[in-house]
């Protein structure tokens, strides 16, 4: 299919298969550019997944703290499209039989900033311990190691590659390809988003909302939701030069409903040391090389 004379900007192709379905495939068309897409589309897509069609996209910017923006090239790959839960993240946990493994991947929840202490999200037979916590929440107050154990573990239940997005997947999953500064457009929306300021949704969520309750407004292009607010999300990629008394400190993506609009971009990136209450997580299911 060829179109003649396009003006520059973002298109959408939508892809429908035979079984009804349709998949999003974003282009970008720059100044002068002719842009020829294949569309190598996957005969299956997982359950709960969405999927990222291989290509280039913008990365980087004016909001990241390390990177400028360019056109980087990313694989395809399968994107869950919601966060974590607690009923997916237990699920794993009670399957743990090691009693050390099992204490490291507790959540540990943390309701008020102003207090230091952290208590457990649940008992030894799961049973959640606090009334404002609830199994359709994402899962927060957990490590890096916890979350990575759980991906090894959703491995092996499935037979696939399942890890933690590195940070350029996230970006594009948030992002799509033709730069945008957030995940609806470029445009600064409060309201759109799970975040510190969004009062009337703070109202209803205080803390945490089930994912996708912003489905009309935090949702990307390829269908990923919850990558503007609700919970900050893991990645696989350190920051630069981060490595400090044998600690790595990796790049988390994304708002939350504890943080205000300077997190909000998808380029931006924000770290911490510790396993605080706004901070989940949602994974990649890699897609073999043909």
């Amino acid at each position: 299919i060829r179109i003649a004379d396009i003006r520059k900007g973002s298109y959408m192709l939508s892809v429908s298969l035979k079984d009804g379905s349709k998949i999003p495939y974003p282009v970008f068309v720059a100044h002068g550019e002719d842009e020829t897409v294949s569309l190598d589309i996957p005969e299956t897509i997982p359950p709960g997944m969405a999927y990222v069609p291989a290509g280039l996209f913008f990365y980087g910017g004016e909001a990241s703290r390390f990177y400028r923006e360019r056109r980087i090239a990313l694989p395809a790959f399968f994107m869950k499209r919601y966060e974590v839960t607690v009923a997916e993240y237990l699920e794993f946990w009670k399957s743990l039989s090691d009693p050390a493994l099992k204490a490291g991947c507790m959540s540990r929840i943390q309701f008020d900033s102003r207090e230091r202490r952290y208590v457990d999200a649940w008992d030894a037979s799961g049973r959640l311990l606090d009334p404002r916590l609830s199994q359709d929440y994402p899962v927060v107050g957990i490590t890096h190691r916890a979350a990575e154990a759980f991906c090894a573990w959703k491995s092996r239940q499935t037979g696939k590659t399942i890890r933690l997005p590195s940070a350029r997947e996230w970006e594009k999953a948030a992002r799509g390809v033709d730069g945008r500064r957030y995940v609806w457009g470029n445009g600064l929306d409060r309201d759109f988003a799970l975040t510190k300021y969004n009062r009337r949704a703070k109202k209803k969520y205080p803390y945490w909302a089930p994912p996708g309750k912003f489905k009309l407004t935090d949702v990307s292009v390829y269908n990923v939701f919850d990558m503007a607010g609700n919970v900050r999300e893991m990645t696989s990629t350190p920051f630069p030069n981060s490595e400090a008394g044998g600690e790595t400190f990796y790049q988390i993506k994304g708002g939350s409903g504890s943080t205000p609009d300077v997190f909000l971009p998808c380029s931006y990136a924000s770290d911490t040391p510790v396993a605080p209450s706004d901070i989940g997580f949602r994974y990649v299911q890699e897609i073999p090389a043909k």
